[in-house]
């Protein structure tokens, strides 16, 4: 009986890290994921990465909504921008989640499917300043 050498090939996908944080001001904020494979990849691999669910910032008025499609044909780490939409308002920082969606017929492993990116507000380090003004009156 002859018993071939079948390898197959393991992946692991997932964002680089579990938070992602920019300040408003920069205008953008890069969302980095990382493939690792046991063996080299037959086809091109495709990770859709979405922004979704909104836990205190507003797609359109706090960042622009994103939907890549990041295509892998080797290990390595790829990134997708996430423009930032900057106002003067003094709101406090905000988050929203972003995700990667994979569909392969290879066996991977996700690590960090989904993480929550923070929106610094830019105009927080005026939040606790106060002007002191002294008034004399004379009568």
């Amino acid at each position: 009986m002859i018993i071939s050498n079948c390898l197959i090939t393991v992946v692991t996908v997932g964002f680089s890290q579990t938070t992602f944080e920019a300040d408003e001001a920069d205008g953008v904020v890069l969302l980095c994921v990382n493939l690792t494979a046991t063996g080299q990849l037959q086809s091109p691999l495709e990770i859709q990465l979405l922004t979704g669910a909104t836990a205190t910032a507003t797609a359109g008025d706090d960042f622009v909504s994103v939907s890549d499609t990041l295509i892998f044909t080797k290990e390595g780490v790829m990134c997708s921008s996430v423009p930032l939409l900057a106002d003067n308002a003094l709101e406090g920082d905000e988050v929203f989640e972003a995700f990667i969606i994979v569909s392969s017929d290879l066996t991977i492993n996700i690590t960090i499917a989904s993480v929550e990116v923070v929106i610094v507000d830019s105009n927080r380090k005026f939040e606790h300043s106060a002007a002191i003004v002294s008034l004399s009156v004379a009568i």
